[in-house]
């Protein structure tokens, strides 16, 4: 026989517990994640001599283009689904159009971004790059592409 109980049958205080545990944990996460991305952003700036006036800046630009990325990215793996399911192009060919299209998009968000923010001086060139190693991540960390 079971013990476990479900989660109406646990007493407020075992449910509470559970709400928060799990609402701490999701919080942690997140945080993790943007601080990843936070810190890689600060690295990848001073590497590529990106002018910028403070680290509230940097946050500022950190949480647009993970804000605007949500919407974006939707986009890109609608465009690759279609790709998928046109069955005209191969793996490689796949990956390719995948590729280029998160370049085209995340140079166009960069850009976006670095036009609205005067805080932050981000020239074309480094722009292209930056928007190439988030391509490269992108096909990187995207399972359905990396597994083929």
């Amino acid at each position: 026989m079971s013990d476990n109980k479900s989660f109406k049958e646990e007493t407020f205080r075992m449910k509470l517990f559970i709400i928060i545990t799990i609402t701490f944990l999701l919080i942690a996460s997140i945080s993790f994640i943007l601080g990843l991305f936070f810190f890689g952003t600060v690295g990848l700036f001073n590497i590529l001599g990106v002018h910028y006036d403070s680290i509230r800046s940097i946050i500022l630009f950190v949480l647009a283009y993970f804000l605007i990325s949500f919407i974006s990215d939707i986009l890109v793996k609608v465009m690759k689904a279609f790709m998928v399911h046109s069955k005209k192009w191969n793996d490689s060919q796949i990956t390719m159009g995948y590729f280029v299209i998160s370049f085209l998009v995340n140079l166009m968000l960069i850009s976006f971004i670095n036009k609205f923010m005067h805080s932050i001086e981000i020239n074309l060139w480094t722009q292209v790059i930056m928007a190439i190693i988030l391509a490269i991540l992108d096909i990187v960390f995207d399972t359905s592409v990396a597994l083929k």
